[in-house]
């Protein structure tokens, strides 16, 4: 069975997994260039919701020996512990890191593992896997999921994507242009007449306030380097959420002479 319902991360327990988004809503953009090369994978935890069947004709006792491998592409954490409890969270906390090459590369984070009997052969445990890449910005930033289940086996791993280097993004010079005049607008800024003068501001007080730095441009395009994407502050920042201007004081009354 796969648990699909959570956008936030994946679901499968067969074999071989999940090869898409497995239930994830893709972002809207779609990055021109990797935002970051390096990325750091941390295994925060593992929630065990079941962890065995226990009874007279299955496993006896009340916990599990466990044996989970958490591989992120071809990087493999070994997790072992004894006393496994059903509906009890794990802390693991150990890091992976990725080389993102191009927009092509992906990070995929796969589960599997056994439950070690003492009586019998060991259980396998149900595997799970997730494909991260440019559509969802290679899972940066949120605490993302991979969940898998079994008759006798359900678990979710936790873990998150840092970026750990910054890379290069692109915006066309048309759009920059709009989107400032627009955020001008609403936050009652003056710009200055000239579009040069207009991507200057941009790139000075919009962009770099988000630690994106304008590496060159183009008369079609401007290029930035930074930890994040261009395109996707850009989106988010402009028009909304600029403030209203403020309101001049209010003149007092003239001095009596």
């Amino acid at each position: 069975m796969a648990d699909s319902k959570d956008n936030s991360g994946c679901c499968c327990c067969c074999s071989g997994g999940s090869s898409g988004n497995g239930g994830q809503k893709d972002d809207d953009h779609s990055p021109i260039d990797p935002p970051c090369t390096r990325m750091k994978v941390n295994i925060d935890s593992v929630y065990i919701k079941k962890s065995e069947c226990y009874g007279f004709w299955d496993e006896p006792g009340s916990s599990a020996e466990w044996k989970l491998l958490i591989t992120v592409n071809g990087q493999t954490i070994v997790w072992e512990s004894d006393g496994i409890q059903d509906n009890q969270t794990y802390y693991i906390n150990r890091d992976l890191y990725v080389d993102i090459a191009n927009n092509n590369t992906n990070i995929v984070v796969q589960t599997s593992g056994v439950e070690k009997d003492t009586s019998s052969a060991d259980d396998t445990l149900p595997s799970g896997s997730y494909t991260h890449g440019n559509a969802d910005n290679w899972g940066i930033g949120a605490t993302r999921k991979v969940t898998a289940s079994s008759e006798c086996f359900d678990y979710t791993v936790y873990y998150t994507v840092t970026c750990l280097t910054t890379g290069l993004s692109t915006i066309d010079r048309p759009t920059a242009l709009q989107a400032t005049r627009a955020w001008a607008a609403v936050a009652g800024v003056n710009l200055p007449p000239s579009d040069p003068e207009v991507i200057e501001f941009y790139a000075n007080r919009v962009a770099k306030r988000r630690g994106l730095n304008l590496a060159h441009y183009t008369p079609q395009e401007l290029v930035f380097n930074g930890a994040e994407n261009i395109r996707t502050v850009t989106t988010q920042l402009f028009p909304t959420s600029a403030p209203p201007p403020t309101p001049p004081p209010t003149p007092g009354p003239p001095p009596q002479s």
